[in-house]
């Protein structure tokens, strides 16, 4: 009986083990993935995102890491790419911490691409759905910016005289 219970403490043990192990490569693939975001390395960060967002999807880090994908495509100029990823993480985790700045980033994509009224809804959503957040501060001083972008694209009736 006490071997038994030897195997099966050691079981556990080992158990921890595998699970401690996995978090620690985890933690490192995410770190290295930030990493390179923060040098500038854009294309290698958003590789190694990509990678921890397939691999760990459940994971403590998966909606920061999802936000952080559509950082590194925003830093590149994708911005197509950009707001697709931030609408992943939006939908995936709806209660992730980045919610709001996925929002945010997303009008901020859809004005560098001149989709002006997308833009101006995004900012809008940010604005009503986070009024307390620093980025519905941002969005509503971008908005000065769509609106006059808004303003010169609509032709202006001409007066026949």
């Amino acid at each position: 009986q006490v071997a038994l219970i030897r195997d099966l403490a050691g079981d556990e043990l080992a158990k921890q083990a595998d699970r401690k192990g996995k978090q620690a490569e985890e933690e490192l693939l995410y770190k290295k993935a930030f990493s390179e975001m923060t040098l500038h390395n854009y294309k290698q960060g958003a590789d190694l995102f990509g990678q921890f967002v397939k691999k760990y999807p459940k994971s403590k880090l998966a909606d920061n890491a999802q936000y952080w994908l559509g950082e590194c495509y925003y830093s590149l100029g994708d911005y197509e790419k950009a707001v697709l990823e931030f609408q992943k993480a939006i939908k995936q985790y709806p209660k992730g911490d980045k919610s709001a700045a996925a929002i945010y980033k997303q009008g901020l994509a859809f004005y560098e691409l001149k989709s002006y009224a997308d833009s101006k809804a995004f900012l809008e959503k940010v604005m009503a759905e986070y009024p307390q957040s620093e980025e519905a501060v941002q969005a509503r001083e971008k908005m000065v910016q769509v609106d006059e972008a808004i303003k010169a694209e609509t032709p202006t009736p001409s007066s026949s005289l």
